[in-house]
């Protein structure tokens, strides 16, 4: 069974001393291995995740999903190179498919229509401009991912699954971020009618 020790890497950062002298046993890579490497490589992985993204809870996200892909790709670590860099690499395209999945900006200009007052081409229900005014103004206040599965999931009416796909997440995470966006919404919403 060999050993893994991290060193710097080229550009002469230095990882913090725990990282600096990480010491794990290749073989086998069980729970044992994995909680070694956990608690070895968290506040490195923590930082670097939190200086990609600049936010405490984006990061600690972005650390969740880190070790979970590295969890289910243990066995592809071919023990060249450090156990540090392959951890980091996976922080890195993590933190990346976050940012591109924030690229989703979503246009509230394209809820201009919602009070068109020949209604819906579906034929649905028509509601007024004060409706959607009151709705954008709501959508404004939900987060910026509640925002995004909001506007996939009712306005390009794609399926979970496919939204999922999108944002880099499971069906089951955006069932709950829809859920907790249209409770929120629901909140909102009536507020604002008690107010007029």
């Amino acid at each position: 069974m060999g050993t893994v020790t991290v060193e710097g890497t080229r550009t002469g950062w230095q990882p913090p001393a725990t990282a600096r002298a990480l010491q794990i046993d290749q073989e086998p890579r069980d729970e044992a291995w994995f909680a070694n490497l956990y608690s070895q490589t968290f506040d490195t992985v923590y930082h670097f995740a939190r200086t990609l993204v600049r936010d405490h809870d984006t990061a600690e996200d972005i650390v969740a999903d880190t070790y979970l892909r590295a969890w289910r790709a243990r066995s592809s670590f071919s023990g060249q190179g450090s156990l540090l860099s392959w951890v980091m690499a996976i922080t890195h395209n993590c933190a990346m498919d976050h940012l591109r999945s924030r690229r989703l900006n979503i246009s509230l200009d394209l809820f201009d229509s919602i009070g068109d007052p020949e209604g819906p081409e579906t034929g649905g229900p028509s509601i007024t401009e004060a409706d959607a005014e009151a709705i954008r103004l709501a959508i404004t206040r939900l987060t910026p991912e509640q925002q995004q599965v909001i506007f996939l999931r009712f306005y390009q009416e794609l399926p979970h699954e496919a939204v999922a796909a999108k944002l880099g997440k499971s069906p089951t995470a955006i069932r709950q971020i829809q859920f907790r966006a249209l409770v929120r919404l629901r909140k909102l919403l009536h507020e604002g009618t008690r107010g007029r």
